[in-house]
């Protein structure tokens, strides 16, 4: 079976499947991940979605329609983009997704897929191997990481793959439909800030005194 007819055979059964429900898999993070912080704002995005970018090396360029999906790919630096502007965001650290693709993966190929933010990449799915079976999976699940800047006052956000299926080991496309949420840690309020402040001060005072206790002879 060559790429063209697993691609067709994809198109059919993702249809024919649709109704069925999606399988789930769970977001990875990259480790040492900093610890939860309280939201000051956050931002909804449609990602995919109805007129989000994609890029395959093998099926060209294009934008996920109403209801439909990305072209299929399976090739290094394939992706899909969008680019918004949120201005109340000022310092992304946080993230909640849940998005559909479509697995048509077969002969033990594996896709590992990056989300990426403004370049950086924060997080990480793997398509599975599902023996060509054009079922929809569903990727969710919430994590943080270090702070990322917006870039002209928005955010690009990103999923690529990371790897080159071999001729006829199939291939993966987005759905439209999918959600990431951006979250911005808050800062501590002045009265907070005046609480630390007033703290290590005492403390400094009170290992300077133990430093100047007389010594019992």
């Amino acid at each position: 079976m060559n790429i063209k007819t697993i691609t067709a055979v994809a198109v059919l059964a993702s249809a024919a499947l649709a109704a069925t429900g999606a399988q789930a898999i769970t977001l990875q993070g990259f480790g040492n991940a900093p610890s939860p912080q309280p939201e000051a704002a956050s931002a909804t995005v449609g990602f995919p979605s109805s007129g989000t970018f994609y890029f395959s090396a093998t099926n060209g360029t294009g934008f996920i329609p109403a209801g439909g999906m990305s072209a299929f790919m399976w090739t290094t630096g394939d992706y899909v983009s969008q680019t918004f502007a949120e201005p109340g965001l000022p310092n992304v650290s946080s993230l909640n997704v849940n998005f559909q693709f479509n697995d048509v993966l077969g002969s033990g190929n594996n896709e590992t897929v990056y989300l990426l933010i403004n370049s950086t990449p924060v997080a990480q799915f793997i398509a599975p191997d599902c023996s060509y079976c054009g079922t929809n999976y569903t990727v969710s699940g919430a994590l943080n990481f270090a702070g990322i800047a917006p870039i002209a006052g928005g955010y690009t956000l990103e999923m690529q793959l990371q790897n080159t299926i071999p001729s006829g080991g199939g291939s993966i496309a987005f759905n439209d439909g999918g959600t990431w949420i951006l979250g911005a840690a808050g800062t501590p309020e002045p009265a907070t800030w005046a609480m630390m402040l007033a703290g290590f001060g005492l403390a400094g005072a009170a290992l300077r005194t133990s430093r100047r206790a007389p010594q019992a002879v």
